[in-house]
């Protein structure tokens, strides 16, 4: 087995993976550049700079977010890996520099206070701070951009976002530092740590606050609602900086973020001479000060004469509306529904959605999810999914504790603490996201460890099995674990234990399958084996997806 070695909070590698060197770390994790000796050659390897839960939840949801979208302006990721406690992911190795040096042809200037990313939980307050003075001034050096240089980067930055977009992310830290142009120039957005879910339908006020103030948004810097403009205001930062040589305000933290809610950013025309038309229209309408008035990222594209591909109905930031997405597949949604009125019932139920890939399996089931929360506040889903490019512990259940972490945080502690099993202490080592949840962590600060893994196991097991079944006392609960055929043995052990008669949680469990060459059935089998004589068995549906007839 490999060995993780930490030594004064460094990675020091383990029998697969050698260290080169650290190559730098932000708000949340460190990068170095090692050699994988299963790859047979040099990657980056991310690990987390603080090992506290909240951290581990966001470092995951980096990985697993852009797990399946792959663009070639966009780093890509290999694989996410736990050992010995310690999470780190791998990715490509992208070697080059930094936009703005790759643009202008030479380093930064110091950076001010307003160029360091943060996050953090904040509430602002501008009532003693001022504006004056802090917006960019004419300056006597006109900066040397290569405008060939610029175009050509700008329009790969421009695909590689919208890449993001489609896929229903956003960045929300996109800066310099995190776009780099390796040595045939291409360029390489980085860096993923504050990605997250874009959906307009649900815009909601974020008590995070995340982001280099240099070139966040007015209203991600106060914690309004943020949406795609957000990143392309940050490419309108990038844009004046590569055509001034300046940013469009400076100073303090709190002066900067003042300053945009109260004043537009200036031309860049007006602050330096021989600035292309067109870049500098395009520049200031990315830098509205009100969202609904910068350019739209369609727009960008076609201006800068960028790759525009349909916006796919199942790519849509929206995810409100794919109702379409399930023509010819009403029988398939009827025996879910079903299945939910069984459970709803009293009955624990469970459905295995199985199928060829490509067929629509998680769009069906993500569609149904959508639409009974949308019909009853009292459905709590959580979901998960087994990555094929992940090595960690209980890789099933892994993305689904995630997703119980998140809707625990935002109980009050009270109704949290009512959820609460004995063995909260022994689920919670199994599962260290868990801590993130006021209640919990108090808990487990007093509790004494379990020495024997084989106790600490099973009890962790029963906490699960007893936290879900006060949860459906109370809630409508759908777990959804889906592409099953790349989990493990662990996990179908956990899985099995929640399952079995009698008194197993009442809720309905959704799981997917790939089948088809390569898959084989045996986590299935496993999972859904036949009872022992005298056992109850699993009240347990089927559903297998086709090809849609072409009738």
């Amino acid at each position: 087995m490999d060995v993780t070695i930490i030594v004064d909070g460094e990675f020091r590698g383990t029998s697969r993976f050698r260290v080169i060197r650290r190559l730098g770390g932000g708000g949340f994790g460190i990068v170095y550049r090692v050699y994988d000796n299963k790859r047979r050659s040099e990657v980056a390897l991310k690990t987390l700079k603080v090992a506290n839960p909240r951290a581990l939840y966001r470092f995951k949801k980096e990985f697993r977010a852009l797990a399946d979208v792959n663009h070639v302006n966009l780093v890509s990721l290999y694989e996410l890996l736990s050992e010995e406690g310690v999470w780190f992911f791998t990715m490509e190795l992208v070697d080059g520099p930094n936009f703005r040096d790759y643009v202008l042809g030479e380093p930064p200037p110091e950076a001010s206070d307003s160029d360091v990313p943060t996050a953090q939980d904040a509430t602002l307050d501008f009532s003693k701070s001022s504006a004056h003075d802090v917006v960019a001034r004419a300056i006597r050096q006109a900066p040397t951009t290569d405008f060939i240089k610029l175009r050509h980067a700008l329009k790969q930055l421009a695909e590689g976002l919208g890449a993001l977009h489609r896929a229903g992310m956003l960045h929300r830290d996109i800066k310099p530092t995190n776009v780099r142009v390796t040595t045939n120039d291409r360029v390489v957005v980085l860096d993923f740590g504050l990605v997250t879910e874009a959906d307009p339908h649900n815009m909601m006020h974020s008590v995070d606050f995340v982001g280099s103030p240099a070139y966040m948004s007015p209203e991600q810097g106060t914690g309004k609602p943020v949406s795609e403009a957000g990143d392309w205001y940050s490419v309108g930062v990038m844009l004046f900086e590569a055509l001034t040589g300046q940013l469009p305000f400076f100073g303090g933290f709190t002066e900067v973020l003042l300053a945009k809610q109260q004043q537009e950013a200036p031309s860049p025309a007006s602050l330096s001479s021989g600035v292309p038309d067109d870049l500098n229209q395009l520049c200031v309408g990315l830098l509205r000060r009100d969202p609904r008035d910068r350019i739209k990222g369609r727009d960008v594209l076609q201006l800068l004469g960028a790759t525009t591909p349909p916006r796919r109905f199942v790519e849509s930031v929206s995810s409100s509306h794919r109702s379409e997405m399930l023509y010819g597949r009403e029988r398939h949604t009827a025996a879910l529904a079903t299945a939910f009125e069984r459970a709803l019932s009293g009955t624990p139920t469970t459905v295995l959605v199985r199928g060829r890939s490509g067929m629509g399996k998680t769009t069906l089931i993500e569609t149904f999810l959508r639409e009974i929360q949308r019909a009853s506040s009292d459905v709590v889903a959580l979901t998960g999914r087994c990555y094929q490019q992940e090595l960690v512990p209980y890789k099933a259940l892994d993305g689904l504790i995630d997703s119980l972490s998140r809707y625990l945080t935002r109980q009050n502690q009270l109704e949290a603490a009512m959820l609460m099993p004995r063995d909260i202490l022994a689920l919670a080592r199994l599962f260290p996201v868990l801590r993130q949840v006021e209640v919990i962590d108090s808990t487990t600060s007093r509790g004494a460890p379990i020495a024997d893994p084989h106790e600490l196991r099973r009890r962790a097991f029963e906490a699960l099995r007893e936290l879900l079944a006060r949860l459906a006392d109370r809630k409508r609960v759908v777990l959804f674990i889906d592409d099953l055929q790349w989990g493990d043995d662990d996990s179908v052990s956990l899985l099995s234990q929640l399952l079995r008669p009698p008194s197993a949680p009442v809720l309905l469990l959704i799981v997917s399958h790939r089948d088809g060459p390569g898959h084989d059935n045996r986590l299935l089998q496993e999972l859904f084996s036949t009872p022992s004589p005298g056992s109850e068995a699993l009240d347990l549906h089927e559903i297998t997806v086709g090809p849609l007839s072409p009738d």
